[in-house]
């Protein structure tokens, strides 16, 4: 089921499995406030829904905005996360090295100031992640 869609996010929720899934937004051009403000409705629907199970495709997106609005994206983000009761986190990779690099790098930054309580992981196709999210 779609719940949302805007210029930057589109969610689809699979009530069976309680897994809603949503593709990472393209950030070229983009100010930091208006993916803040996309990305808190995100927030606000895994609240709202009571989610347990969050996939995030990363493998369509661009992420082309310097890399301290970028830190502060993903260093909020999963701030915002801790406040919801997602319990599974499953991330699809693109298959871009260079800006997986500069992810992974981001998310060993923002691992040292935030604890997360909850499981993580990361595939290269939707099927193993929708599948490690089922639990299979």
């Amino acid at each position: 089921m779609l719940l949302l869609k805007d210029s930057l996010v589109e969610l689809h929720y699979d009530v069976t499995t309680d897994i809603l899934s949503m593709k990472w937004p393209d950030l070229t051009g983009l100010t930091k406030s208006e993916i803040m403000h996309s990305l808190k409705k995100v927030i606000d629907t895994l609240k709202f829904y009571d989610i347990k199970k969050f996939l995030i495709d990363s493998r369509g997106n661009r992420i082309e905005v310097p890399v301290e609005d970028h830190r502060q994206v993903v260093h909020q983000f999963g701030v915002q996360l801790l406040t919801t009761r997602v319990e599974k986190l499953a991330r699809i990779a693109s298959n871009d090295m260079v800006r997986e690099d500069r992810t992974h790098k981001l998310v060993e930054e923002v691992n040292k100031e935030i604890t997360f309580n909850m499981q993580f992981q990361e595939f290269d196709n939707e099927q193993a992640a929708l599948a490690w999210l089922k639990g299979h």
